[in-house]
């Protein structure tokens, strides 16, 4: 009975992670202690000569994101309910970190969102683009998401059910399309 007890435990647990085996369809997925280390996404076919730059900067956001907390308290006398939220600006800035001097390689932090379990989220990322004759290699790094409407700030994501890990790979593979798309 009681290794049965275990043996369900550990099934239970087990259900929770995600393996790379399953993230694998997003591209070459690295994992650091269950947390998404970094994406990896590889290309091919021709693209215009001289395109990555300027497609990364029409195709990457940067925007600085409100994250806003919600709260309240109850008066001590009245007994009354008092709502009181908070809101600060985060993130922003410049794209391009780095740009070759040929255009073959560049580096770019970016911010995109998607919602998960009713929740919209912030991605932020870094990508480090390599063009070569007739491929692309992308390599998403630092990558970090946050709830808008949750104010915790940005955390890793952790390759587990429910932490939209999923989805997030998915918009970075959203922005890897866009780019193509562009470079096409």
């Amino acid at each position: 009975m009681r290794s049965a007890a275990v043996t369900l435990l550990a099934i239970m647990i087990s259900g929770c992670a995600t393996s790379p085996s399953d993230l694998a369809r997003y591209g070459d997925v690295e994992l650091e202690s269950q947390n998404v280390k970094s994406l990896t996404v590889n290309r091919d076919g021709p693209v215009k000569s001289g395109s990555l730059p300027k497609c990364v900067a029409i195709t990457i956001r940067n925007d600085s994101v409100t994250m806003t907390q919600s709260g309240g308290y109850a008066g001590s006398y009245t007994g009354n309910y008092y709502q009181a939220s908070s809101s600060r600006e985060v993130g922003g800035g410049s794209v391009a970190q780095y740009v070759a001097a040929d255009g073959s390689e560049i580096v770019a932090r970016g911010e995109t969102r998607f919602t998960t379990s009713l929740v919209e989220r912030s991605l932020r990322y870094t990508v480090n683009v390599n063009q070569t004759a007739g491929s692309r290699i992308y390599k998403f790094t630092g990558i970090e998401q946050a709830g808008t409407t949750n104010g915790y700030g940005y955390h890793k994501i952790a390759a587990m059910t429910g932490t939209g890990v999923e989805t997030a790979l998915a918009s970075l593979g959203g922005v890897v399309d866009e780019l193509e798309s562009c470079m096409k």
